[in-house]
């Protein structure tokens, strides 16, 4: 046996990371991980402590027994509400320390545990700690790293302030998250969340993890080449230290790991994310590389000290944004761009990284960058592309397509968008370039859509009674 697929695993910041911790989902019991259960069935803030009380028989899976525990719930020893829970054995005559999980609670108050405890002979004056959430993220990681079990979820609550990191060991109290070990090839999910662990955000606010004084390393860690790992709704803060990255993968990983409304800012080693699959993720304020050999639908880089995106092979970009970069804002070889936006870069706004591997653009605007529109053009597609305000022009050499070519007129300030400054990119209606991008897109084959040209779409208004719709000329493939 061990601890069931659908455990799920609590992180809040008045937690502790010798509590239990966890709760099986599809368990009858009670979740003992939520600070205000806990509260209202006078459980401590850091779980019920049963020091030097328990015993347990030398099985597998072992039984249980707490006279403490009963004395608690003026009863029997362990319930039926224990069920499902998680105690964390600390120490005891022939106990092995660890996480284990009540599977079941007999009418004499013994708790079946899901795997064997003990080692050497039956238990006793053993110490645990049912219940309660942990503390830290890196506490998640440990126990994540202990049980080793695909499926899993873990949970991490916002707190008054973010989760700083205090050592740069992987997967102890206080510091990184890393799933390359036992965790390596199953699937898992972190989440953050502030009130439910349904939120997202930007319904809700997300939890931050700073690496504090820690120099090295990555936040969080993803894991291998088989399953996928997940982390969502998670602020990442490098704190501006030189050597520190936000998100990577372990050794010899690839890119099934994703990442979901993630924000990574102030990690200045050399990336943001690192060859994940990222949705409606941010990464900005990097002294770095936003997202490497990513595939990204959806994203924003901004403001970060060397390329927006880069990468290779995996290199796919959908409906992101390039913008304020210290390099290019868009930048990789064998790749494809499709309504992505480059704004403002110090470099190119696109550009392969050799001129014999090269990018595919469909749909796409570069506009205000300091170097070329498209750069190394010798073997790109451009497909219904728009150029203006480029310092070094639309390209450096006429590329072998350039098909729906769209030149913007560069009499507005602020190019074709609403407030570029201030992070908006949807196509301003008073611009004298909307009608040349709105509804300009490439559709798919011999069908009629009505996208716009670049990331941001813009919302057609309804109302009651009939409308005369008049379909534009399309650009098609």
């Amino acid at each position: 046996m061990a601890f069931a697929a659908t455990t799920i695993w609590e992180v809040q910041e008045t937690g502790d990371d010798d509590n239990g911790g966890a709760f099986d989902s599809s368990a009858s019991g009670d979740d003992y991980t939520q600070g205000t259960y806990q509260q209202t069935q006078e459980w401590a803030s850091s779980g019920g402590d049963y020091t030097n009380d328990l015993a347990a028989t030398d099985a597998s899976p072992s039984v249980l027994t707490s006279a403490a525990r009963g004395v608690a719930v003026g009863g029997n020893g362990f319930t039926s509400g224990d069920e499902g829970n998680a105690i964390k054995i600390s120490a005891g005559t022939n106990f092995v320390a660890g996480w284990y999980q009540i599977v079941s609670v007999d009418g004499s108050g013994n708790a079946t545990l899901d795997r064997n405890c003990c080692s050497g002979g039956a238990g006793s004056a053993g110490s645990g700690i049912l219940g309660g959430a942990l503390a830290t993220p890196g506490g998640l990681g440990a126990a994540l790293d202990a049980v080793g079990v695909s499926g899993m979820k873990g949970y991490i609550k916002k707190g008054a302030s973010d989760y700083t990191l205090t050592t740069a060991t992987l997967n102890v109290s206080g510091g990184p998250i890393s799933l390359g070990t036992t965790m390596l090839d199953k699937w898992c999910l972190i989440k953050g969340y502030e009130t439910s662990r349904d939120d997202y955000y930007p319904d809700a606010d997300r939890p931050a993890i700073n690496a504090g004084a820690i120099n090295s390393g990555s936040v969080v860690t993803m894991g291998g080449n088989t399953n996928t790992r997940h982390l969502h709704n998670i602020e990442i803060d490098g704190n501006s230290n030189s050597l520190i990255n936000g998100i990577a993968i372990s050794p010899g990983g690839n890119v099934d790991n994703y990442c979901y409304r993630v924000e990574v800012r102030h990690c200045d080693g050399s990336r943001g994310f690192l060859s994940v699959r990222c949705i409606a993720c941010k990464a900005y304020s990097n002294n770095a590389i936003g997202f490497q050999t990513c595939m990204c639908y959806g994203c924003w880089a901004d403001a970060n000290g060397l390329d927006g995106f880069s990468g290779s092979q995996y290199y796919q970009q959908i409906n992101c944004i390039a913008t304020n970069n210290g390099g290019d804002g868009f930048t990789g070889s064998d790749a494809f761009c499709i309504n992505c936006v480059a704004y403002n870069n110090s470099g190119d706004g696109f550009q392969p990284a050799v001129t014999t591997s090269p990018i595919t653009c469909i749909n796409c605007i570069s506009y205000g960058n300091s170097g070329y529109g498209f750069n190394n053009t010798q073997n790109t597609m451009l497909l219904n592309c728009a150029t203006g305000n480029n310092s070094s022009g639309r390209y450096n050499a006429t590329p072998p397509f350039d098909l729906g070519a769209i030149t913007l007129t560069l009499s507005d300030t602020d190019g074709p968008f609403t407030d570029p400054t201030n992070g908006d990119f949807s196509l301003d209606p008073t611009s004298a370039d909307y009608d040349l991008l709105k509804a300009a897109a490439t559709s798919p084959y011999a069908q009629d859509s009505y996208l716009d040209v670049g990331a941001v779409q813009h919302e057609d208004t309804g109302g009651g009674g009939a409308t005369l719709i008049i379909k534009k000329q399309r650009r098609v493939m």
